[in-house]
């Protein structure tokens, strides 16, 4: 993992040069599953696909802010404890401690760091029903990366495909996500 900038900034001058680090972080799962490091993409471009589905699919009755914010922070752990999988021998319980004291210590630059904290706990736990529908939608994500890379690689990308069934509970997303498996 690469240093942290340390250009002596204020709260949230620091936390931009600490989440661009996210720009060059590879999504470890994939080339786990063989996707060239040329091809495979960022933990910001995950996030960012994230945020555009929160942008275009959130349901009038979420509040539609905090849904955009979770899809845009959810991986901010992963600044200090690098892209953690399922492969690398990690508990999930351990994967969450580390994590939380990850984004713990990133928030702690900013004055309103127990929101941020709060905001990225309800993602992690479900607390709330965006916390919940932004879970799902990063599996979705996952999803419509996963369709791509077997568009591209002809590898079988199942695995992926399930992992987001799992947690799809919205109609809507499991329709989309459902679309995409068959095609």
């Amino acid at each position: 993992m690469k240093k942290r900038y340390d250009h002596h900034l204020e709260g949230s001058l620091q936390i931009y040069w600490d989440l661009v680090e996210l720009k060059s972080l590879l999504r470890q799962g994939w080339l786990k599953s063989g996707i060239d490091a040329n091809i495979c993409e960022s933990v910001a471009d995950h996030s960012f696909g994230t945020a555009v589905l929160a942008l275009f699919l959130c349901p009038a009755h979420l509040n539609k802010q905090r849904v955009l914010e979770m899809a845009i922070l959810h991986e901010t752990g992963e600044v200090i404890t690098g892209d953690i999988t399922p492969h690398d021998g990690i508990s999930e319980k351990e994967k969450n401690h580390l994590e939380t004291k990850a984004v713990e210590k990133i928030f702690s630059q900013l004055e309103n760091s127990e929101y941020w904290l709060n905001l990225w706990l309800d993602f992690e736990e479900g607390r709330t029903a965006e916390g919940c529908f932004v879970k799902q939608l990063d599996k979705l994500e996952m999803a419509f990366q996963a369709k791509m890379y077997s568009k591209l690689t002809g590898k079988d990308m199942g695995k992926f495909y399930k992992s987001a069934e799992n947690v799809m509970q919205d109609n809507t997303l499991k329709k989309l996500l459902e679309k995409i498996t068959d095609c």
